[in-house]
C-alpha cells in the first residue's frame, strides 16, 4: 500500500523524532525503515530526564520544609532554638553576645553567651534585624541554607558526571536519595547551624572538584574552597571532617600547587575560623572559649562502643544494639567495604581514570569515618 504509507510518511516520522528512535526514508521506496536508536540521541535525553527529576523533587522538598513553618511549638525545635537563636536576638537588639532569657545560668550566659560557634547566631542576628523576629523568620535561613546546600552537593554530582567519574544512572539516584534523605529535612525546619554547614560543606567539594578541572584559575578554586571550609567551621567544630578530606582530595593537585601552595590551602580553613573567632569576640576570645570548654566539660567523648557491641552480638541482645547505632555502624562499615571494593576493581580496570576515582573515594571515606 504504498499511497498509504506516502501519506502518513511525515506523521510517521515526526512520531518516531518525537519517540527517539531514527526515521530513514529511502528516495527509491516511500517505505519507512526504522533504525536502531543513535547513541547519541538517547545519550542526550539522560541530562534532561535527570535535571527535570531534579528539579521536581527540589520543588518537592521545598514545599515540605516551609509548610507549617511558623507552628509552634515545633517537635524537636525545643530547647535547642531557644539556646542558640536567643543570643541572636540579644544581638540584633544591639544587646550583645548575651543570652537574657537564661537568667542565674551556671556559665554565665546572660552577661556573655559563646556556646556556640558564631557563623550562624551572626546569619540569625542579620534576619532579625533586617524582617523581625518571628518563628517563620527563625527558621527561614535553615530552610534556605538547606536547599542551596542540595543545589551545591548535586552541583556537584553534575561535575563528577561531567568528569565520566559516575555515569548517568548513579548521578540520577544519588541525586534523588539525596533530595529526599529525612535526617536534614528534620534540621532544616529548625533554627539550626546545620543547613550552614552543610551548605558550606558542599559548596567547598564543588569547588575543589572544578579547580582540578580548571588549570588557568586552579589556585582561585582551592583558596575559595579552604575559605568556604573555614566558615564552615566557625559555624561548627564538626566542619573538621571536611578540612581533612579536602587535605586529602587536594595531595592529587600537590605537584600543580607545590607544597607551599598545599601547606598554605590546607591551613587557610583554620586561620578564617580564627579570624572569624576573634572578629567576632574581641577580646573575650579567650573567655568565649573558656565558656565553651567549661560547658562541654562533662560531655562524655564520642565513642563507638565497639567493645559493648560485641558482647551484644556474642549475646544475641540485637536490639538494644540498634539502641546504641548498631545499625548506623553496620552501613558504614559496610560502606565502606564496598567502597574499597570499587577502589580497587576501577585501578584494576581502568588505570587511567583510576587516581581521580581513588582520592574521591578516599576524601569521602574519611569524613565517614571521623
Amino acid at each position: 500500500y504504498p499511497q498509504v504509507t506516502q501519506a502518513f510518511r511525515p506523521v510517521l516520522v515526526l512520531v518516531l523524532k518525537r519517540t527517539g528512535l531514527k526515521a530513514c526514508v529511502t528516495s527509491a521506496s516511500p517505505n519507512v525503515r526504522l533504525t536502531s536508536c543513535d547513541n547519541g540521541s538517547v545519550l542526550n535525553r539522560w541530562p534532561k530526564i535527570i535535571l527535570c527529576l531534579w528539579a521536581a523533587l527540589f520543588l518537592l522538598r521545598a514545599g515540605a520544609l516551609v509548610s507549617g513553618l511558623d507552628r509552634l511549638p515545633l517537635v524537636p525545635a525545643v530547647p535547642d532554638e531557644a539556646d542558640i537563636n536567643d543570643p541572636a536576638l540579644s544581638l540584633s537588639q544591639g544587646r550583645g553576645w548575651m543570652a537574657a532569657g537564661f537568667t542565674h545560668s551556671p556559665s554565665g550566659v546572660e552577661r556573655y553567651y559563646t556556646l556556640f560557634s558564631p557563623a550562624f547566631i551572626v546569619l540569625q542576628a542579620a534576619v532579625f534585624r533586617c524582617f523581625g523576629f518571628s518563628a517563620f523568620t527563625m527558621r527561614a535561613s535553615s530552610v534556605i541554607c538547606s536547599e542551596l546546600a542540595c543545589a551545591a552537593f548535586l552541583a556537584l554530582l553534575w561535575e563528577l558526571r561531567r568528569r565520566r567519574i559516575t555515569d548517568d544512572l548513579s548521578t540520577m539516584i544519588c541525586g534523588v536519595l539525596l533530595l529526599l534523605e529525612p535526617t536534614t529535612m528534620v534540621k532544616a525546619r529548625i533554627g539550626r547551624m546545620e543547613p550552614l554547614v552543610l551548605l558550606l560543606s558542599g559548596l567547598a567539594l564543588y569547588l575543589a572538584s572544578r579547580a582540578e578541572r580548571s588549570e588557568k584559575h586552579e589556585r582561585v578554586f582551592w583558596i575559595s574552597a579552604a575559605i568556604a571550609t573555614g566558615l564552615a567551621l566557625a559555624a561548627h567544630p564538626a566542619a573538621l571532617a571536611l578540612s581533612c578530606a579536602l587535605g586529602i582530595w587536594s595531595l592529587q593537585s600537590r605537584h600543580r600547587l607545590k607544597w607551599t601552595g598545599w601547606i598554605a590551602v590546607n591551613t587557610l580553613p583554620f586561620l578564617v575560623s580564627s579570624a572569624f573567632y576573634v572578629t567576632t569576640y574581641r577580646g573575650l576570645t579567650l573567655a568565649a572559649l573558656r565558656q565553651i570548654q567549661g560547658h562541654s566539660g562533662g560531655a562524655q567523648p564520642p565513642s563507638l562502643h565497639l567493645a559493648r557491641l560485641i558482647a551484644i552480638v556474642v549475646h544475641g541482645e540485637f536490639h538494644e544494639g540498634f539502641g546504641l547505632g548498631g545499625g548506623a555502624l553496620l552501613w558504614v562499615l559496610a560502606g565502606l567495604g564496598l567502597g574499597a571494593a570499587r577502589v580497587w576493581s576501577a585501578r584494576r580496570e581502568r588505570p587511567h581514570q583510576a587516581p581521580p576515582t581513588w582520592w574521591l573515594a578516599l576524601a569521602a571515606l574519611t569524613g565517614i569515618v571521623l
